[in-house]
């Protein structure tokens, strides 16, 4: 399963408890993330951590990270010599935009104060991904330490938050670099589409050799957890067993 473990208000891939349909899932996300913003290093990395001894039956992967499902599918079918199939919910390519606002997010969390240092050009170095990664990284390691010594935190205690949260925003940062690094998805197998209702359909972006799409009849918070989804995605694994029953789930934002 390809789902990022952050907070939001939708819904997660676990909600759908594809383990009482008999069902094994593998959630390559909820371990310690790779700091690869590239998606070719991004998923090998997921893959050598979490794909060693057991089957990969299907590949199921949440908004963003959906860019990431072709990648790893490429991987598990290298060393299989089958293609898994993929399940992807309200998939959609992660943009420029996407990425300036995960930086202005995380400078939002941080308070102004006399820092005055001009913020990171983000969509200037979107094509430099290491580049941006580290220039993010040091410019709200710098603000950070700044606002902390602004309230008389200074030292190892200051250098403790400074590093937890930095981490986090930058994590998220290189998913997101790593989901738009891939955003012409290698679906070449088959691929099944469900969308909520109002959830743009990127059809063409997520072409597989034989994709289908189905939509939900519910509000975006809720697609994970409504039973006409489960139904089916339990419908599709049932038409594609030939790999066996594990199901891995990067899932995205």
């Amino acid at each position: 399963m390809l789902d990022y473990p952050g907070r939001r208000p939708e819904a997660a891939i676990a909600s759908l408890d594809l383990e009482s349909a008999g069902f094994t899932p593998r959630y390559v996300l909820a371990r310690q993330l790779p700091n690869e913003p590239t998606a070719a290093s991004y998923t090998a990395s997921l893959y050598a951590h979490a794909s060693s001894g057991f089957k990969v039956g299907a590949i199921a992967a949440y908004c963003a990270a959906s860019a990431l499902a072709g990648e790893y599918a490429g991987l598990v079918a290298a060393a299989s010599g089958e293609r898994p199939p993929v399940i992807c919910f309200d998939a959609e390519p992660c943009t420029v935009g996407d990425l300036v606002q995960c930086y202005a997010a995380a400078l939002r969390q941080i308070p102004e104060g006399a820092h005055k240092v001009p913020p990171v050009d983000v969509a200037s170095l979107v094509h430099q991904p290491h580049r941006l990664v580290k220039k993010v990284r040091a410019d709200l390691t710098g603000r950070m330490f700044h606002a902390l010594a602004s309230d008389g935190l200074q030292g190892p205690d200051a250098e403790s938050v400074v590093t937890r949260g930095v981490d986090i925003q930058v994590s998220w940062l290189t998913h997101l670099l790593a989901c738009f690094d891939a955003r012409v998805p290698d679906h070449r197998g088959a691929v099944l589409n469900v969308l909520s209702r109002e959830q743009a359909d990127h059809g063409r972006w997520l072409a597989g050799e034989a994709s289908r799409t189905v939509r939900i009849d519910c509000p975006r918070n809720d697609l994970l957890r409504h039973p006409d989804t489960r139904s089916v995605v339990l419908s599709f694994l049932q038409e594609h067993p030939s790999l066996g029953s594990d199901v891995q789930c990067p899932s995205g934002r």
